[in-house]
């Protein structure tokens, strides 16, 4: 469900990006994905689950930020690397 969500948050904000015309639909959907399933790897049930409890976007956007980051440059860059073959 984390990753489905992460998905489908990711490709609307993406899909209508105006810095992502002419980008490929595929290549915005591996990027995303990629996202999804990296940040995945990168937290646990447990702390989603008490950041949402939190409830506190603040706190939550300072716990995932640095991992959105580094998620989000790998992401890129492997994204990059599959468009230029």
């Amino acid at each position: 469900t984390f990753v489905e969500a992460l998905v489908r948050s990711c490709l609307k904000t993406n899909l209508d990006a105006p810095g992502n015309k002419g980008v490929p639909v595929s290549a915005i959907h591996d990027y995303c994905k990629c996202n999804a399933n990296d940040l995945a790897d990168k937290i646990s049930n447990d702390e989603v689950k008490t950041l949402e409890a939190a409830d506190n976007e603040e706190k939550y956007r300072t716990a995932m930020q640095s991992r959105l980051e580094a998620t989000a440059k790998m992401c890129l860059e492997a994204t990059r690397k599959s468009l230029s073959k």
